[in-house]
């Protein structure tokens, strides 16, 4: 059993990954905080599993600054290309169920027209809707 705040570490993690695989999602902010995360979940596995003595550097997490490397950049490409191609796969969809949703409206229509021809009602006197529906 772990406690529920290093759950919710994981559970952040875990989120946070699965939409930056999945979305191509990228925060440079959101970025920093689960690195926070990352940084505070390594010092309780230390505690926990490592040395029990363990205490952190009183400044805690820090991230330096530091210029992009080629390999980043690359791969920021990268991660845009393959956002122009899901833009483009999602227009592709949305133009397939707009064409979908308009012959089912003319469906619609056609068998709206066609139930008022049968079910034309006409201006009749009582006696003569009775006559109508029982057939008389």
């Amino acid at each position: 059993m772990i406690f529920p705040e290093i759950d919710d570490i994981f559970y952040a993690l875990r989120k946070a990954r699965n939409k930056a695989v999945h979305q191509g999602y990228d925060s440079y902010d959101d970025a920093v905080i689960l690195l926070e995360m990352a940084y505070n979940l390594g010092v309780w596995f230390m505690q926990v599993y490592g040395d029990f003595a363990y205490e952190p550097e009183s400044v805690g997490f820090m991230l330096k600054k530091q210029q992009p490397l080629d390999g980043t950049i690359l791969y920021t490409k990268k991660t845009k290309a393959q956002l122009k191609q899901q833009k483009k796969q999602e227009a592709a969809e949305k133009e397939i169920q707009r064409q979908e949703l308009e012959e089912k409206e003319a469906i619609i229509a056609a068998l709206q027209k066609n139930a008022v021809r049968h079910f034309a009602i006409t201006p009749a006197t009582i006696q003569q809707r009775v006559k109508q529906l029982y057939k008389i």
